[in-house]
């Protein structure tokens, strides 16, 4: 796995989307605990030193030793104690700089260190100690001629975490056979402990993973992770089993697909949570240059939902079925310079749909949120200088006034420049008909010539003379009529309200500091 690892400290599928699998289940995007720290870290850098581990004075043919010799010969003199820049890591925005270090390398074990900067501040070095053993290894009925490589990370120095957390705790066995097969096991397990008023219980969690020795870049697996419960002040959280497979492949393209799952929230009040029967997510991660985060297209679904919420009218339990809740969007490539940031979420209700306290039945409703044309200075500055910032302005007297700095002096002027056109979208759909509206503004002209300085008073002072806007709205007549919206609409007719066959129309429009509403001038 030498080649692998020398070839993807450049490429950075492999890392990718392992880390991409691994995180969809154990990070949450607000923050990491200190638990979920330890966990990416850990894999993370086992990924690399056991890649590494797996050349050194391997043999399985006369010419696939040879060139894995060769290999392994080049890279450990190349690069022994010298820190190695593992950029897929670093393009995570809870992650400023991410290395790592080979410090040893004997006959039957590598002692390597991964050095984790996080954009919050803190700076980990977590030493990495992977075992090799040679020779035919059997798992699971299957031989592997090559032998096996153990690795895991020395925890010591987290003098905070739970006495339960050890070296034992986060695990990587790799497989290796005489064809350069690759079968790979992460092991989580069983935790049971208390942090800061709360008990946590985790059964454990494991990812297998195939791939090859030569093209690590393509790989299928299957994950389980098992019952998560943790308990704090008379409330219990449940997170059921969740197994599920995945499929990479090395142009980027990705399937993940769970099983059923479930998660459980009981409180003093009730118990509320929410089941489904599975998730199926597809799609496509790209990197580019220029770019610090990766192209990104992808589509998830969560089928046969059951939503417990309290009713927010009489305080009881309720049930809300969706048939299901479906999300595309991502970050897409327009011209050299430019990308579209587009999301799009969707709620489809089952056929008997939902209840409001409306006398009308919700079948669905969707939400639309488009950027389009933002440069690519624009999202670099975002994720490389003002998020880092953003994320020390509870800590730092400073950071407050350096991230206004940083928007003001580098985000802003770069989507100044760029054209940026934000669009927004609702729209629902009821057994009575439908509703929606859409809205879309950027900044005009002279929003374009003005200097930052003016262009920040300006937005202060709610000046609508520097943006273009256009705002439509409609609603069902069938709809209007069910709800009883239709009386006050009709004292608005003809001056703000227009009237079709069959819905009741709005348009408003705001162009170099005119404002029309339904096409007539409209003073501001």
């Amino acid at each position: 796995m030498l080649q692998s690892a020398i070839c993807h400290l450049d490429r950075r599928q492999h890392i990718d989307n392992t880390l991409t699998i691994i995180q969809k289940y154990f990070s949450h995007k607000t923050g990491l605990n200190s638990m979920k720290k330890i966990g990416i870290i850990a894999v993370a850098g086992i990924i690399i030193i056991a890649a590494a581990a797996f050349l050194f004075k391997g043999k399985i043919s006369d010419s696939v030793g040879n060139q894995f010799e060769k290999q392994a010969k080049t890279f450990l003199e190349n690069n022994t104690n010298k820190p190695i820049s593992i950029k897929s890591l670093a393009q995570s925005p809870e992650i400023t700089t991410a290395t790592i270090t080979i410090n040893e390398v004997k006959d039957t074990e590598i002692r390597s260190q991964l050095d984790i900067s996080l954009a919050m501040g803190q700076k980990f070095s977590l030493p990495l100690n992977t075992e090799i053993q040679r020779g035919e290894i059997s798992h699971n009925g299957k031989s592997y001629g090559f032998g096996k490589l153990v690795t895991k990370p020395d925890l010591s120095q987290f003098t905070d975490l739970p006495a339960v957390i050890d070296e034992n705790t986060f695990t990587l066995e790799q497989f290796i056979d005489l064809l350069g097969n690759v079968h790979e096991v992460y092991t989580v397990t069983p935790l049971s402990f208390k942090d800061s008023g709360s008990q946590m219980n985790f059964a454990g969690a494991t990812v297998n993973i195939d791939t090859s020795f030569f093209n690590r870049a393509n790989a299928s697996g299957d994950f389980a992770v098992r019952t998560l419960t943790v308990n704090e002040d008379n409330n219990t959280f449940i997170l059921s089993p969740i197994e599920g497979s995945f499929n990479l492949s090395e142009n980027g393209d990705y399937q993940v697909s769970t099983g059923p799952l479930s998660i459980e929230i009981a409180a003093i009040d009730g118990t509320g949570g929410i089941r489904a029967e599975k998730m199926i997510s597809t799609g496509n991660y790209q990197s580019i240059d220029g770019l610090s985060v990766p192209l990104n297209n992808g589509e998830a679904s969560i089928k046969d939902i059951s939503i417990k919420v309290p009713d927010p009218m009489t305080g009881q339990m309720t049930e809300i079925k969706l048939s299901s809740l479906d999300f595309t969007g991502g970050i897409y490539q327009n011209g050299d310079n430019h990308v579209d940031i587009k999301y799009n979420v969707k709620a489809n209700a089952t056929e008997n749909g939902i209840a409001l306290p409306l006398p009308v039945l919700l079948q669905s409703a969707s939400m639309d949120f488009q950027m389009n044309r933002l440069a690519n200075s624009a999202i670099n500055t975002y994720f490389d200088t003002l998020l880092p910032i953003m994320y020390q302005i509870e800590n730092s007297a400073n950071a407050e006034a350096e991230a206004l700095a940083v928007l003001e002096g580098q985000l802003l002027p770069a989507i100044q420049q760029s054209d940026t056109q934000t669009m927004l979208a609702f729209d629902i759909q009821t057994d009575q008909g439908k509703a929606a509206m859409d809205a879309d503004f950027a900044l005009n002209e002279s929003g374009k010539s003005a200097s930052v300085n003016d262009l920040i008073a300006a937005l202060k002072r709610g000046d609508t003379g520097i943006i273009n806007a256009n705002a439509k709205a409609n609603i069902a007549k069938s709809l209007s009529d069910a709800t009883e919206l239709t009386s006050m609409l009709q004292l608005f007719m003809g001056e703000y309200v227009n009237e079709t066959e069959t819905d009741y129309t709005f348009e408003a429009v705001l162009k170099d500091g005119q404002a029309t509403l339904n096409g007539k001038p409209l003073p501001l």
